[in-house]
């Protein structure tokens, strides 16, 4: 990937001084912050300093080439690697989360996000403005799922009503864990 760093465990304050540094590829870059009184916390899979981008060799493998100016205060796009062969709204929100931190450190370029695909599919790239809207959409609805859940309210009908008997189940928000 070139100019490479991968961030080694669950540390934000690595990731900002890597990004401070104006390194052209970080990988794992960790952040957490708070939402509304929740923890988040996750591993954005690459950041992509502005002035460089992504490109796929004949052989499927990623390279980060730059293409134009960086910029004197760092700008970060946030990109992902999926085992997939199309784009989803839902990484497109993943993906947008990160994005939010990045605005909220200062550090977010507007060059649009976007997924690396698997099985050397190329690379598919979302636009920052409607990436930020489906992400609050969807930060908007998992926060009214969230008021809803309490000691009390958790019932056998709550569960049913609010379950998935599997991931594509639901179109509006993306859960890993259909036992919930």
């Amino acid at each position: 990937l070139g100019d490479f760093l991968e961030v080694d465990g669950p540390d934000s304050n690595k990731t900002i001084q890597a990004m401070r540094k104006s390194v052209p590829v970080i990988a794992q870059g960790y952040f957490q912050s708070e939402i509304n009184g929740y923890e988040w916390s996750g591993y954005a899979d690459l950041l992509v300093l502005e002035g460089y981008d992504l490109q796929q060799d004949d052989d499927g493998t990623i390279v980060a080439v730059k293409v134009g100016e960086v910029p004197e205060e760092p700008k970060y796009t946030p990109w992902d690697v999926k085992n997939s062969s199309a784009g989803d709204p839902k990484y497109q929100i993943q993906l947008a989360t990160y994005l939010n931190e990045l605005q909220d450190l200062g550090l977010a370029s507007e060059q649009q996000v976007g997924i690396v695909l698997g099985f050397s599919k190329g690379f598919v790239r979302y636009e920052v403005d409607e990436s930020m809207e489906l992400y609050r959409d969807a930060l908007d609805t998992l926060l009214e799922v969230l008021l809803l859940v309490t000691p009390r309210t958790i019932t056998e009908e709550f569960v049913t009503s609010w379950t998935c008997t599997k991931k594509s189940t639901c179109d509006k928000v993306y859960c890993d864990y259909p036992g919930l």
